[in-house]
């Protein structure tokens, strides 16, 4: 099974919560393959998709994840990407500083306008794109991402220069996911990891029940439960991907060490 860096998730804590994680399911992945991404590379434009989608049936939800810029760049162009149950769009850029400025809004899946900046939008190195899709689903089965209508997605487009792949897809230098997901539940981190790994079984069938733990997790954390989800479906950013064949105690014990710089400060981490 091979996992699109945009297709992350979440993991295991603290006071009542595991503190050794069992990692089964992860140690089968592929490491993923950025190269799969370059499809999206269209007339320089970056194009940001958020995976974790869960609209429950007869329901509301919304998807929220923000993308630090590497570098400056000058954005001419803001476009959504929703589908039918998409209902509202926002994006803002957040300075260094935390100042945010609503860049971009549209409520409509058809016909989508696009927002054009004369002069160009200007970020710096560390400013970021944080984006929202708010969705209702008048259907009695969940709806998760994907590439469908009968799916949902969440993605902001724009051209931009000058073209930077870390941009294109929102990655980091050695290539692997940059992006924060922000959840928005009550969950703590901490409690946010025990829901992945009691899902992490189901991996196989699809990412559906990991997604609903990150969407649940508690805005305030999203930093730390994003750092864990990036290590945790990277193979220990890269550091276990050849344990992946080993037998699932030699690769939880690696990704265990490999992710330890994650797990204490997510089972630390507090939703205020």
């Amino acid at each position: 099974m091979r996992v699109n860096p945009a297709d992350l998730r979440d993991f295991p804590g603290r006071s009542g919560v595991p503190t050794e994680i069992a990692y089964r399911g992860v140690c089968q992945l592929t490491q993923p393959n950025l190269e799969d991404l370059q499809f999206l590379d269209i007339h320089k434009s970056f194009r940001i998709s958020y995976p974790l989608i869960r609209v429950p049936p007869n329901g509301a939800s919304s998807a929220r994840m923000r993308c630090a810029m590497p570098r400056d760049v000058s954005i001419v162009q803001l476009q959504s990407h929703m589908h039918r149950r998409g209902v509202g769009f926002v994006a803002d850029v957040v300075r260094e500083g935390g100042a945010a400025e609503r860049v971009y809004e549209n409520d409509a899946w058809e016909g989508v306008p696009s927002g054009r900046f004369a002069p160009p939008l200007e970020l710096r190195a560390g400013d970021a794109l944080d984006f929202r899709c708010d969705y209702v689903n008048p259907e009695a089965r969940e709806v998760a991402q994907g590439l469908t209508t009968r799916d949902e997605m969440c993605t902001l487009i724009g051209p931009y220069y000058p073209r930077d792949p870390r941009v294109d897809v929102c990655m980091d230098d050695q290539g692997f996911p940059a992006e924060t997901w922000i959840g928005s539940g009550t969950a703590t981190c901490a409690e946010t990891m025990s829901c992945f790994t009691a899902a992490l079984p189901t991996i196989a069938e699809g990412f559906g029940p990991l997604s609903a733990c990150v969407v649940e997790s508690c805005p305030g954390a999203a930093e730390q439960v994003s750092a864990f989800v990036r290590c945790a479906l990277t193979q220990g950013r890269g550091a276990c991907a050849a344990a992946r064949a080993a037998p699932s105690a030699e690769c939880d014990a690696c990704m265990s060490i490999a992710c330890a710089a994650d797990i204490d400060p997510c089972q630390a981490a507090a939703c205020d």
